[in-house]
């Protein structure tokens, strides 16, 4: 084995020496030869943060011109007050990035905290836009009444503080932006008003506002009365017509039956007019607290302090099956009450209906043209003018027949006067005699019995199916009756 694997520990500790100060010396001429150049590398050290500081400077300028870019939320103080918890979110910033840099703060730790400050800008830049939207809505709401009782009462305190430019003032947790009416102690109090930015924005995606307006059924009213009542109609059960003659014209005003008031409800309730309205729980909320008037919920034995459809623990599920069912039935009836309110004549008043001409026997069977109105079917056809003409020749036959047999009565209905009439105007309501060929009697098949019972009913239907008054004619002449209402009983120019 060679000697030299042999060494002492102190041949080591010296030869260890010997190298370290070998190379301390070298160190030293390095740094000697190099004097020279430490001005330059001092000069380079100062540009280099100089460089840094300006970059630091630079980010934290932009930082604060961030604000910029939030817009204004229409209340100066809120915007003033945002504006202030900015600058404070910017020093905390560069607070947390110096932390970083010094050690003081985890790396993971710092830039969770810086990501949540940079995000807010965004959070600003929505939430302002969307509270400045909602802030010029309540206003308007608000003054003209439109607001629901039922609405955020936190909500309506903060948007009715921001409407008079009021205090609003802004907090941050984990990263979430929150908006409160502060205490007297400038802090958000236990019972305060809070807004939470997160739901601002939620809002705002789904168009939704920060408050409920009272709703308004008014169009579905109408559209139930129209359709109950039917006001136009002559022939409707709710409306009374009256005339009056005045200057050769009979004028026909409608007005709304007040008698029928109750049954109209009932009957608009009852066709489901309402079942559309009162099927939107949150709607119909707002409508039993702020519409309907305490007074009829009274008189309808429900309590006007109850909520509409809440569920009464003290109460077994058929009861509130029960109280929800009437809440139903009286939130409909009031909406059919307001119908009518609405949109019916009021009591003692009339609107015009129509106007028709005073007619006589003499215009009725003239052979003018008439007015320029077309004489047509249910379905809006226009009956031709042939069958026009018809018409109206079956119609004046028709009242030539009345006006001579109006004064006779049953008994005057004799065989003899029967056979007369029918053989110089009905001659085809005659037959010959099978007994005697040279004269003529009574058709047996129209069943006539001169005995004076009913007599005469027989004979005018016997020589109103001969003129041809069937049952096209029953439908013309329902169909012209209603052209009359609208004409002033002028017959048509034919088409």
């Amino acid at each position: 084995m060679a000697l030299e694997s042999f060494r002492t520990p102190q041949q080591i500790t010296d030869e260890s020496v010997d190298r370290f100060l070998k190379s301390s010396y070298n160190i030293t001429n390095s740094i000697a030869r190099s004097g020279t150049q430490i001005v330059n590398a001092v000069a380079k050290q100062k540009e280099d943060q100089q460089k840094r500081n300006d970059e630091r400077d630079l980010e934290m300028q932009q930082m604060f011109d961030k604000a910029n870019e939030f817009g204004s939320t229409g209340d100066a103080k809120l915007d003033e007050n945002m504006l202030a918890f900015w600058n404070e979110k910017v020093d905390q910033y560069f607070k947390i990035k110096n932390g970083m840099q010094d050690g003081t703060i985890g790396k993971q730790e710092g830039n969770k905290a810086l990501s949540q400050i940079n995000g807010m800008v965004g959070q600003f830049k929505s939430q302002a836009k969307y509270l400045a939207e909602q802030t010029a809505l309540y206003r308007e709401d608000f003054n003209n009444g439109k607001v629901s009782s039922t609405s955020s009462q936190q909500s309506q305190n903060i948007l009715g503080a921001m409407a008079k430019g009021g205090n609003v003032q802004i907090t941050e947790k984990g990263g979430i932006l929150y908006y409160f009416l502060p205490g007297e102690d400038g802090t958000v109090p236990n019972d305060g008003n809070l807004l939470n930015g997160q739901t601002l924005i939620a809002n705002d995606a789904q168009d939704v506002n920060l408050y409920q307006n009272i709703p308004d059924y008014t169009s579905i009213e109408e559209t139930a009365y129209n359709n109950q009542i039917k006001p136009n109609d002559i022939n409707s059960d709710y409306i009374k017509m009256e005339t009056v003659n005045k200057g050769g014209y009979k004028y026909t005003y409608a007005t709304f039956d007040e008698t029928k008031r109750a049954t109209a409800a009932e009957d608009m309730v009852n066709a489901g007019s309402f079942k559309g309205a009162i099927g939107n729980e949150k709607k119909m909320k707002s409508y039993y607290q702020d519409v309907i008037p305490d007074e009829f919920l009274v008189a309808n034995d429900l309590d006007p302090d109850s909520v509409w459809h809440e569920y009464d623990d003290s109460l077994s599920q058929e009861e509130n099956d029960a109280m929800h069912a009437k809440q139903n039935k009286v939130a409909q009836l009031y909406m059919a009450n307001e119908a009518m309110d609405k949109f019916s004549i009021p009591p003692g008043g009339q609107k015009f209906f129509s106007k028709e001409k005073i007619t006589t026997d003499t215009d009725t069977d003239d052979d003018s043209d008439g007015v320029d109105v077309k004489f047509t079917t249910q379905g809006g056809a226009t009956y031709p003018a042939k069958m026009q003409s018809t018409f109206f020749g079956k119609v004046k036959a028709k009242k030539d027949i009345d006006k001579e047999l109006a004064n006779m009565a049953d008994e005057d209905m004799t065989e003899a006067f029967v056979s007369d009439l029918f053989l110089k105007k009905y001659p085809s309501l005659m037959i010959k005699d099978p007994n005697d060929e040279n004269k003529y009697i009574v058709d047996p098949s129209l069943n006539i019995v001169f005995d004076g019972n009913g007599t005469k009913g027989v004979v005018m239907d016997a020589i109103y199916e001969n003129i041809g008054l069937d049952s096209e004619f029953d439908v013309m002449q329902s169909d012209y009756d209603k052209y009359k209402s609208n004409t002033g009983g002028s017959k048509p120019k034919p088409y």
